[in-house]
């Protein structure tokens, strides 16, 4: 077995094999969605290694570069995501030797962390190679039609679909993505113009939409459909004022017309994170609940600076930040 960075001309080969050990019931392989996040990523391109056999691709693993803030610090981090091991290979060390060689190389170049959100299966792995726990990302709910969801599960139907939906036109949007740069302080993806196109406007597989006055804020959201109901997700809320000042009243009544009258979800979601920084308040939230992804963190350069990132109030991760795609 051969371990070497990928080239160009692997990629078909490489989503053809995630679509083999991973399938296609949660989010479609394709080439559209690789190129996408390891090639288009205004922060970079992910760094990927490929395991191969003879001429036979077995093995990959791809790491997406996040930079992420803390007041004038910059930390350049990596986000493990795609990983796939051809099935007749599962259980000989392909997993363990493709990321030993990317945390590694990683090092080498003066990256300073990884971080991802592992499973229950994956995680033991992590855990041997030097992985640590931050924890899980706390979350806030707001039930909005609690008797829909209840009748639902209690009749096993399914959520009848939000029909009516048009493309978000972001034009009257976009203008204040260079004034996102003022936050309050906690380690946080740098939110730049480039980087906000990228994650929500050219997003091939989620249809984004957003909540603004123009003035002190810009909420982000998605609709995520389960089994018996619809989330609104608030995967973003970023102030457009210096010292991260929000109209609560304004947004508070966005929120409501939206839920209300045009998206008839059963639940919202948001980081409880974000809350600690920009609390949305007055809208009935429930308690904040540890039930987000769980994130681990391995490092790189960070030495001693890891205890802050690991400490539990050192962050501010969005949902956005967090995403699976």
């Amino acid at each position: 077995m051969e371990i070497r960075r990928a080239a160009p001309e692997d990629t078909a080969a490489i989503v053809g094999l995630l679509e083999l050990s991973l399938g296609n019931a949660s989010i479609p392989k394709t080439l559209a969605l690789w190129k996408w996040k390891h090639e288009s990523n205004p922060f970079g391109k992910s760094p990927v290694f490929v395991a191969i056999h003879g001429e036979k691709l077995i093995g990959v693993r791809a790491f997406m570069q996040w930079h992420w803030q803390d007041g004038k610090k910059t930390y350049h981090a990596l986000r493990a995501v795609d990983t796939a091991t051809h099935p007749e290979w599962h259980g000989r060390g392909v997993f363990r030797q493709l990321t030993s060689k990317l945390v590694s190389s990683s090092a080498s170049k003066g990256l300073d962390f990884i971080y991802n959100t592992p499973n229950k299966r994956s995680l033991p792995g992590y855990m041997s190679m030097g992985w640590k726990i931050k924890g899980r990302l706390p979350l806030k709910f707001k039930l909005v039609r609690p008797w829909e969801i209840t009748k639902n599960v209690i009749q096993k139907k399914a959520a009848d679909p939000i029909r009516g939906i048009a493309p978000t036109d972001w034009s009257e949007v976009t203008e204040h993505f260079p004034s996102l740069s003022s936050f309050p302080h906690a380690v946080r993806t740098n939110y730049t113009p480039e980087y906000l196109r990228w994650r929500y406007l050219d997003c091939p597989i989620f249809e984004y939409g957003y909540l603004t006055d123009h003035t002190s804020y810009l909420l982000i959201y998605r609709i995520k459909t389960h089994p018996f109901f619809h989330e609104l997700r608030i995967t973003e809320l970023l102030p457009l004022q210096k010292g991260g000042a929000i109209d609560l009243a304004h947004l508070k009544l966005e929120i409501k017309k939206k839920v209300e009258d045009e998206l008839p979800v059963h639940l919202i979601s948001y980081s409880g994170e974000n809350h600690r920084f920009l609390p949305i308040t007055g809208f009935g939230w429930g308690p904040t609940l540890k039930m987000g992804p769980l994130v681990i963190i391995r490092d790189l350069n960070m030495g001693e600076k890891l205890d802050h990132l690991l400490s539990p109030y050192s962050t501010n991760f969005s949902l956005g930040d967090l995403e699976l795609f």
